[in-house]
């Protein structure tokens, strides 16, 4: 899960992965929530959601199907590119932690 800001709106999207009958994932479902500034955090409405199934035939990972799932949530509610370009840096920038005076710069 993720958080991003555009104009009076907060954002979010959430994945969850979906397990085939026989115990192994198979897809990924990206949902993406708005919620207005200053409202209760339990307000954030689904305005969207995108799918990414896996083949049988490939190994399934859980980057690829968020990308692929986010991608395809992108494409239908945001038609400008900087919108999408400000969320796709959010995305990721979500695991990236911190650098501290210890630990040198770019290993």
């Amino acid at each position: 899960m993720f958080y991003f800001n555009i104009g009076n709106s907060r954002y979010r999207v959430r994945f969850e992965h979906i397990k085939n009958s026989d115990g192994k994932y198979a897809s990924t479902i990206a949902s993406l929530q708005s919620l207005k500034l200053g409202s209760p955090a339990s307000d954030f409405i689904v305005i969207g959601a995108g799918v990414a199934h896996c083949s049988s035939k490939d190994q399934f990972c859980k980057e690829t199907g968020r990308k692929l799932a986010l991608s395809r949530i992108l494409l239908d509610v945001f038609s400008d590119y900087r919108i999408r370009r400000i969320v796709w840096k959010a995305y990721f920038a979500r695991k990236q932690k911190p650098v501290t005076e210890s630990e040198p710069v770019g290993c």
